[in-house]
């Protein structure tokens, strides 16, 4: 929610000073099954983080086994190498510190929660909005790729809020292969 109420505070002060907003969501692919705990806690003894915390979260993240029951049968135990339970509280916050890297890198423009990753823009043209996002996803993709951290393209969505009326509503050319359109009721441009 706080997160909810800081942004809806950034739109109307955009909006008060006569800018577009646009705002594009990125989640990441299969998130919690392929953290890997290694990296994860390198990158929290970067952060700061003391050490008997980051000895919890080895121990949370290391030996752990499933197995699957269905109806009477139930498999053998398996270990698990990489990833974080779902379902439990700890892991949305393990996967924030495990993505703090290009949240960080732009705080008043860039947030958070678990594995979705949301940017925005506001200036005063929706077409510079989405040449500046389009920059930060090449750069956070970029950054994934080489953390090995894939991010789900189905998925990446974007929005433009505009108090002017009309109908320009300027997809986001990521590169030749990746365009996001926004979700939009107002018709296409040309259309």
């Amino acid at each position: 929610m706080d997160l909810v109420a800081a942004f809806t505070h950034d739109v109307e002060a955009a909006l008060a000073s006569n800018k577009e907003i646009t705002m594009v969501t990125i989640d990441v692919q299969r998130a919690f099954d392929t953290l890997l705990p290694k990296r994860l806690l390198e990158r929290m003894t970067r952060q700061g983080w003391p050490l008997p915390l980051l000895q919890l979260v080895k121990s949370f993240l290391t030996d752990r086994k499933v197995r699957v029951k269905l109806e009477k049968s139930t498999t053998p135990y398996y270990l698990v190498a990489c990833g974080t339970p779902q379902g439990s509280p700890l892991s949305p916050v393990l996967y924030m510190l495990y993505l703090a890297e290009p949240l960080l890198q732009d705080t008043t423009l860039r947030f958070g929660y678990a594995d979705d990753i949301c940017l925005y823009r506001a200036t005063k043209s929706l077409d510079t909005n989405v040449t500046l996002l389009a920059e930060d996803v090449r750069s956070i993709m970029a950054w994934g790729a080489d953390n090995k951290i894939a991010f789900a393209p189905e998925k990446l969505e974007m929005i433009h809020i505009t108090a002017r009326r009309g109908n320009h509503s300027p997809p986001c050319v990521i590169n030749d292969e990746l365009t996001i359109h926004p979700i939009t009721s107002a018709p296409k441009d040309g259309e």
